[in-house]
């Protein structure tokens, strides 16, 4: 995005044309008065006692910590994330859309049209908004997520409704695997979804309630509560055995981090497979689940798919799977092969300006795993 506000405004270099623009256009029209760039660059700031403190989540002691870090961290806002709001302030923003004030319905319909990708099927995500359907209805979403944020904003436009979630630490949506669509499974969006816009679907209700628990056995995943999300997991099995059939890349986070049951995660695996795109965390996840079960063909099949997929070279995971690869490669006494992901995992670790300590480890075992 860095170039484009400060050409569409006529801005200098040297001005932060990004939140010029968005007072300009958005936040001044809409009289969202209450929202601001970052946080005050002093704590002495009046506007601290109106700012929800940010807080982390320790999931190894169970407990929360004030997120200090995150005042220096977030002092301005980027088009990816830093504002600060509130529910009145979105409130207005949701109704501008409905009331046609900031763009037309043309516009709303190209921001919020699914991306075709090179294959010609559909990514659920547009111009800035996930674009869904379910049971019928059109749903447009987006979520937050920072170190110690977390925010959900929902529209069903055909009702006019709007659903907003601001929460003060991240876990309502790093518990999840949002990025990839299904907003539905997170348990306050499904909540939402079947006390306010499905209330007279029966199926959408019985549909709904499924997500919804898949979403809390991520919950208590998240919370340390493994047995709990296992049982969970186990009830759903029993009742909904089909939904395992289906691609879903939070049952895949979640049934690989408990190594679950491994017809199902292997049931999952060639759902995903099935539809070919490329899901880094969901390859990352498969492939390690496979190497601690000590399937070594299969975590090396997914280990290399990330490693080759084009794209991700910025992406440490990228790096990782390379080096992974080479590794079962170098043990399966496929030298030439092993080298080259190797290589490829010291390339991808200097487009990522990674240490220099740490690449030459790389070298220093690729070249102990692979010498004849």
């Amino acid at each position: 995005m860095y170039g484009i506000f400060e050409k569409a405004g006529g801005h200098k270099a040297d001005v932060d044309a990004y939140q010029l623009e968005l007072q300009k256009k958005i936040l001044t029209p809409l009289d969202m008065n209450n929202t601001i760039f970052g946080f005050p660059k002093s704590r002495k700031d009046s506007l601290f006692c109106h700012i929800a403190t940010p807080y982390l989540y320790d999931q190894v002691n169970k407990r929360f910590t004030e997120d200090t870090a995150n005042y220096a961290r977030w002092t301005r806002a980027f088009p990816s994330g830093g504002l600060l709001s509130t529910v009145d302030d979105l409130v207005k923003y949701t109704n501008s859309y409905d009331q046609k004030k900031l763009i037309t319905q043309a516009s709303y319909d190209k921001v919020t049209s699914p991306t075709v990708l090179n294959d010609g099927s559909l990514s659920p995500y547009g111009l800035g908004w996930f674009s869904e359907t379910f049971a019928g209805k059109k749903i447009h979403w987006h979520y937050g997520q920072a170190e110690s944020y977390a925010a959900l904003f929902i529209r069903v436009p055909e009702i006019c409704y709007t659903f907003i979630f601001l929460s003060n630490a991240n876990g309502p949506s790093d518990a999840l695997r949002l990025g990839s669509g299904g907003i539905w499974e997170s348990p306050f969006a499904a909540a939402f979804l079947r006390h306010y816009v499905f209330t007279k679907d029966p199926k959408a209700q019985q549909q709904l309630s499924l997500e919804e628990n898949i979403g809390k056995a991520l919950f208590l995943r998240y919370a340390g509560k493994k047995d709990e999300a296992r049982q969970l997991i186990d009830q759903i099995a029993k009742s909904s055995p089909e939904r395992f059939n289906l691609y879903d890349p939070g049952l895949i986070y979640l049934l690989t981090d408990l190594q679950g049951n491994p017809v199902l995660i292997d049931q999952l695996a060639e759902a995903y497979s099935a539809q070919k795109h490329v899901q880094p965390y969901v390859l990352a996840d498969l492939a390690h689940y496979y190497e601690k079960q000590e399937r070594a063909e299969r975590a090396l099949q997914f280990y290399r798919e990330l490693a080759d997929a084009k794209g991700f070279e910025l992406w440490q995971l990228s790096a990782d799977a390379a080096r992974k690869s080479g590794q079962l490669l170098a043990k399966g006494g496929k030298v030439a092969e092993a080298r080259q992901y190797y290589w490829k995992a010291v390339n991808d670790m200097k487009i990522q300006w990674a240490d220099d300590n740490a690449i030459r480890a790389v070298i220093s075992e690729m070249n102990a795993a692979t010498v004849k």
